[in-house]
């Protein structure tokens, strides 16, 4: 093999050899896009060091996910036996909501979850994600799971388990992939919530679509989303395109610190129900339709130790404190 470095060298693809007749596809976003990218990245990075306790009710946490920066830490919540002493007491803590009191929310959530029991999912130190180890209950530990680029911590977050419930992924989408994807911005849609944008991705080669409605007062975050399930099947004629879609709303915003703006609730139409199988909708079942909905409560105050995201940590912990530490 040899290798020459010429003085000079093609100049254009049609130097070297494509028809000059040949059809040209760019889909490289426009300089509107690529600006509303940037943002959506910098909201999405930037959103300040949390603790969110999210659920499918808005009193009662499923889960908890610490960030702070590149570094992350999940777990799940489950309530303790105290719990369950009498139907009564229960039925209480159960009926019992959040104060209209943006004040009193943070004291009302640590009251709240000491009556669950914390189990560490998942963490990652910035450049490794661990997952727990139950395998000897005894003594549970933090095992290597994947490793991290430099940079990354925060982003491989959103195919982690729990972590990939940052409600920051759901509004700000990561629009800067453009391989066999085409992407259009529509200023004034025709549907979708007042006053946003319409991002558009196909995604050419698995002929499925994302929409994205974006509120420019929000910094662009997203307020609805759509996206195709599958391709169209026309051997399922009792199934429309509609019912092929997940729509999602992002509803209640607030705004960070520094100013970011999140979601508070967001609700999820799925068209086709869990009870539908695909077999039975190949039979002629009718797909049905059901709202999820998800509840966030963002901390913003809480001082999150270090020693929260290391590995050598245990995995049963108690949240809210201003230090974070093991039982």
């Amino acid at each position: 093999m040899k290798i020459d470095y010429p003085e000079t060298g093609p100049q254009d693809i049609y130097a070297i050899g494509v028809p000059r007749d040949a059809r040209v596809v760019d889909r490289m976003p426009t300089r509107n896009l690529k600006r509303i990218a940037e943002i959506l990245d910098r909201n999405r990075r930037e959103l300040d060091n949390y603790v969110a306790a999210y659920g499918f009710v808005p009193n009662s946490p499923q889960a908890l996910i610490y960030r702070s920066g590149d570094q992350w830490r999940t777990a799940s919540c489950s309530p303790t036996r105290d719990l369950f002493k009498s139907n009564r007491e229960y039925g209480a803590f159960l009926a019992e909501q959040p104060p209209a009191n943006e004040g009193e929310l943070r004291s009302w959530w640590k009251t709240r979850l000491s009556h669950y029991t914390i189990v560490a999912d998942m963490l990652c130190d910035g450049r490794t994600v661990y997952h727990a180890s139950y395998e000897n209950p005894a003594s549970p530990v933090f095992e290597p799971f994947q490793s991290v680029r430099a940079g990354d911590g925060h982003s491989i977050a959103q195919t982690m388990g729990n972590a990939g419930n940052m409600p920051e992924f759901h509004v700000y989408p990561d629009l800067n992939s453009y391989v066999q994807i085409e992407m259009t911005l529509t200023k004034d849609p025709t549907d979708g919530p007042e006053g946003s944008i319409l991002v558009t991705r196909s995604y050419l080669s698995e002929h499925q679509t994302s929409k994205y409605w974006l509120n420019p007062k929000l910094g662009y975050a997203a307020v609805q989303a759509q996206h195709s399930l599958r391709q169209i099947d026309e051997n399922k004629p009792n199934v429309t395109p509609a019912e092929q879609q997940q729509t999602y709303r992002f509803e209640n915003f607030k705004q960070s610190p520094r100013g970011i703006w999140y979601p508070t609730v967001i609700v999820r139409s799925n068209a086709i129900g869990p009870q539908q199988t695909e077999a039975e909708l190949s039979a002629g079942a009718t797909a049905t339709s059901s709202d999820d909905r998800t509840y966030y409560h963002l901390d913003f105050t809480t001082e999150l130790s270090s020693d929260l995201f290391k590995h050598t940590s245990g995995t049963v912990f108690v949240p809210l404190d201003k230090n974070s530490t093991d039982e």
